[in-house]
């Protein structure tokens, strides 16, 4: 994000230290049940000061900005307590909470999935930092700043680490679990402030070549953990007992760079989402951004 971003330039500048930003959604919860009433419900729900649990209205758009990390700081124009971007920005835990009722054709009866996108800690990355700082921030950015070897914007699909050491930032993008940058899972870029352009390229989304998605197909619940840079993604499935299929207790089940799973996966979910894929890197296993 542009804030973020900026911030993390004055930090790194000011500390010399590497400045890492991270994937936004950290995990995502899904339970499919037998519903009661039809309705839809969306909502941002946080942890805030005193242990207490705030939670406004969403719409579909800025749910769907704040989930994909396209939501800005320079998109927020308050920050009130109960204000979207005052929660985000004040809060230590933050999750985006959708309900959903529909008639299911497969079982003839009302159903409700409730989807659960949990965010990382401090949606904005301004951890122990008052909101009068972030107006100063923002001010200095644009006066000393001047747009010279910015770092990306929140990437998605990766993590980016960068480092300022005189006149030289040097930044490393790695992809998170199953995704890639042509044929690699980590790249370094250099810029030199004199040129201010990214040399061997500029930051780029990775790209999937494998899809870890699970979805429920009949009730049950399902309990995914995003992958990261080392770490495969890993769901926790139960089934409800469904005609002849007896219930399936809560397990767990990892994700594989082939995109397959690690033991069978039980009846009430599916998996994949559509998702286009690109080939496999080569050197996958080799490469220092996977444990496995």
């Amino acid at each position: 994000m542009v804030g973020l971003q900026f911030i993390c330039v004055l930090l790194t500048i000011i500390s010399l230290l590497p400045c890492v930003m991270n994937a936004t959604v950290e995990r995502y919860q899904a339970e499919l049940k037998n519903g009661i009433q039809e309705g839809e419900a969306r909502f941002l729900s946080c942890m805030c000061d005193n242990n207490t649990d705030v939670s406004e209205p969403l719409d579909e758009e800025m749910a769907t900005a704040i989930v994909t990390g396209e939501l800005k700081l320079t998109h927020c124009r308050t920050f009130d307590a109960r204000d979207i971007c005052g929660l985000l920005l004040l809060c230590s835990e933050c999750a985006i909470r959708h309900l959903n009722c529909y008639a299911s054709e497969e079982t003839q009866q009302l159903q409700c999935l409730n989807e659960i996108h949990l965010l990382n800690d401090n949606y904005f990355g301004l951890r122990e930092r008052k909101l009068k700082d972030v107006v100063t921030i923002e001010r200095t950015r644009v006066r000393r700043q001047a747009h010279v070897c910015t770092y990306p914007t929140n990437l998605k699909t990766a993590d980016v680490a960068c480092q300022t050491i005189g006149k030289k930032v040097t930044c490393t993008q790695a992809c998170i679990f199953g995704h890639t940058l042509k044929g690699v899972v980590m790249k370094t870029m250099t810029c030199q402030k004199s040129e201010n352009i990214w040399r061997p390229s500029g930051f780029t989304e990775c790209e999937p070549f494998v899809d870890c998605s699970l979805s429920l197909k009949m009730p049950g619940t399902v309990d995914c953990f995003s992958g990261t840079t080392r770490t495969a993604p890993l769901c926790y499935v139960s089934c409800n007992q469904y005609e002849d299929q007896p219930a399936v207790p809560r397990r767990a089940y990892e994700c594989t760079l082939s995109g397959t799973w690690n033991r069978p996966l039980p009846f009430c979910v599916a998996t994949g989402s559509g998702l286009s894929l690109v080939p496999m890197p080569k050197n996958i296993v080799a490469n220092p951004g996977y444990s496995k």
